[in-house]
């Protein structure tokens, strides 16, 4: 009877030690699953936080980028204000000297206008063209100075070789009220003869009122006059030749 009372007791403790043995195991199993929820969840947290120190990094670089073009353009605006002032500084002075010296080239293009008008008229209208070109040239808010002054220097040694050349060309002549297109000669900037396509031959002579193209009637000052053209067409025009002289004239 006690032997049987001791294996029930025995059985009882078994039984007891096996049903609190079940729920130890569903803890550990719990404990485990929750290790690796921890253990993903701080993997990820690390992830994140690389993710976020990379993102911070790219913006700190990002932002010294913008502050060092900033500066840059600040550089350039105070250089680009700095040109601005200067040139506007040049511009007040290129004012001021071109103000200086339109008055006096003009004026020598007046006095170079006035010497064509009184010189012969030999392509005189081609002559005052470019003058009044250079007139034009001097004209507008910033002129061109240095290349008219140069073109009218240009134009007073053109001058000067005509003083000391002979030379043939066509212009357009008013003789007895009629224009005429014809050969003009000229001898220096002394005499000028012309001849018309019916055989006529004439020359230019100071008048009280400036220049006057005439016909020659006399047969001796128009062979002269014939005799000067035909050594241009000959190519003879070097050396002596007989000219017609205003005191000579015939009356």
């Amino acid at each position: 009877m006690r032997w049987a009372a001791y294996g029930l007791a025995v059985a009882l403790v078994v039984c007891a030690g096996g049903a609190s043995a079940a729920p130890e195991d569903d803890r550990a199993e719990r404990v485990s699953r929750l290790r690796i929820e921890v253990d993903d969840l701080a993997e990820r947290l690390r992830d994140q936080r690389r993710r976020a120190q990379d993102d911070l990094a790219a913006l700190h670089a990002e932002r010294a980028d913008l502050e060092r073009q900033l500066r840059l353009e600040k550089i350039r605006a105070e250089t680009l204000a700095q040109l601005s002032k200067e040139r506007r500084e040049r511009a007040r002075g290129l004012e001021v000297g071109t103000d200086a010296w339109r008055g006096p080239i003009r004026n020598a293009v007046a006095a170079a206008k006035d010497h064509v008008a009184a010189s012969l008229p030999y392509k005189a209208a081609d002559r005052l063209a470019q003058l009044e070109r250079i007139e034009r040239d001097l004209e507008g808010q910033h002129p061109d100075l240095s290349g008219a002054l140069s073109r009218l220097w240009r134009f007073v040694e053109e001058e000067e070789a005509l003083a000391r050349e002979t030379g043939r060309a066509q212009q357009t002549v008013s003789v007895d009220g009629e224009r005429r297109l014809v050969d003009v000669v000229h001898v220096s900037m002394a005499l000028m003869y012309f001849s018309a396509s019916d055989g006529r031959v004439g020359w230019a002579r100071p008048s009280k009122d400036g220049w006057r193209f005439e016909w020659l009637a006399d047969p001796e000052a128009a062979a002269i006059v014939e005799a000067l053209f035909e050594a241009f067409e000959t190519n003879r025009v070097h050396g002596p030749q007989r000219v017609l002289v205003y005191e000579e004239a015939p009356r």
